[in-house]
């Protein structure tokens, strides 16, 4: 039965492609884009100076200008409203003489990053999206690509943080001196009004001391200023022990709740685990410290966990309460390492299904140009 179900999928999306339905997909699925960025752009218009027959403000309609946009359903044609009052107003799906949406452009420097040629990335956009592109205009966004990353890395900090959280995410390179999987340890800098941003991002060989203490040393030249940081968050790796001490001996040392949670529940059996969740989450929902500290002694007189478990929770209690020296504004923000979690998912669902990259400064300006496009990033003078 399962085997007969079987074929009958496979030749269900084999009549699918013999009659031509891969095309008017990709038609329907162009189509709704249209519509949805038109869409977009009269909400603007309106919003501006009002719906037809109710204006609002010193702006006017003035009719459309056709605009043309490569997007990842290809090429769509817009109308793009005028306006009468005095000053161009630019649209807010697009820049200024932009013509190829942002993840286009991703998609050329991540191309050109694999080692392929910029004449070459113009072919596959003309077959893929049946849009004729300049391999000098291809050149032109990954030179100012590098430009950009380079200067994401190199240029001056001049802001103070509260705190910085650190991790590293791995990426496999393929065609260089050392191929293998390479580590990333990246930073992100916490203001006292909660804005998050990268720091920096060096390559390394592995996650070591000696790699975290280079990273922080770049940092530290850079214009981060130490003894303004007092919250330094990670996970529970060894390398931070040795590291951390010796670059913010100010800061308090912040293992992320999350992770300490999983070390902790890894060693009790796993019927007693959901039990033990429940503790811990008690623990971490405190409100103040004497709260956290009766959470704390409840779990130690609880039957559920043992020594193990214990003992690797009161490793890291301590520590853990680092979070309450902060404002409450930021608490969500610097006990665990979610905001730099959330930047390494969306950079391994742009590179899960590569091979490999051709260099470590390849892998380094992806992971900067998705911080990037998460808002993430500051432009470094």
């Amino acid at each position: 039965m399962a085997e007969r179900n079987k074929q009958k999928e496979f030749d269900c999306v084999k009549s699918f492609f013999q009659k031509g339905g891969y095309p008017h997909l990709m038609q329907t699925y162009q189509n709704s884009i249209q519509i949805a960025l038109q869409r977009e752009l009269e909400a603007w218009a309106d919003e501006i100076c009002g719906p037809r027959g109710k204006p609002k403000g010193s702006f006017r309609r003035n009719g459309y200008y056709t605009r043309g946009l490569l997007t990842a359903a290809g090429w769509v044609e817009l109308k793009v409203p005028r306006f009468r009052g005095g000053k161009a107003l630019p649209p807010p799906i697009f820049k200024p003489y932009q013509r190829h949406a942002v993840k286009i452009i991703l998609l050329w420097i991540t191309l050109f990053s694999l080692n392929l040629s910029c004449r070459n990335i113009s072919k596959v956009l003309a077959t893929v999206f049946g849009a004729s592109v300049s391999f000098q205009t291809v050149y032109r966004w990954v030179k100012k690509a590098h430009r950009f990353t380079e200067n994401a890395v190199t240029g001056d900090i001049c802001e103070d943080y509260f705190a910085v959280i650190l991790d590293g995410v791995y990426g496999r390179v393929r065609d260089s001196e050392t191929p293998g999987k390479g580590v990333l340890p990246a930073s992100l800098g916490v203001t006292g009004d909660g804005d998050v941003s990268l720091l920096g991002v060096t390559p390394a060989l592995t996650e070591s001391p000696d790699s975290w203490a280079e990273h922080l040393q770049s940092l530290i030249n850079r214009g981060l200023k130490p003894d303004s940081v007092k919250i330094v968050t990670t996970d529970n790796h060894i390398a931070f022990s040795k590291t951390i001490p010796k670059f913010f001996a100010s800061a308090a040392h912040q293992p992320c709740i999350f992770h300490t949670s999983m070390d902790v529940t890894a060693k009790v059996p796993i019927a007693d685990r959901n039990k033990v969740k429940s503790l811990l989450s008690r623990l971490w929902s405190a409100k103040t410290p004497w709260g956290y500290f009766m959470a704390l002694a409840k779990i130690n007189s609880s039957p559920v966990i043992n020594e193990r478990a214990l003992s690797c929770l009161h490793r890291h209690a301590e520590d853990a309460m680092a979070y309450f020296e902060g404002p409450e504004n930021l608490v969500k923000k610097v006990r665990t390492t979610n905001q730099i979690e959330l930047l390494f998912r969306s950079f391994r669902s742009r590179t899960r299904k590569l091979r490999g990259w051709q260099t470590y400064e390849s892998l380094e300006g992806m992971l900067i140009l998705t911080a990037d496009s998460k808002g993430i990033l500051k432009e470094y003078t």
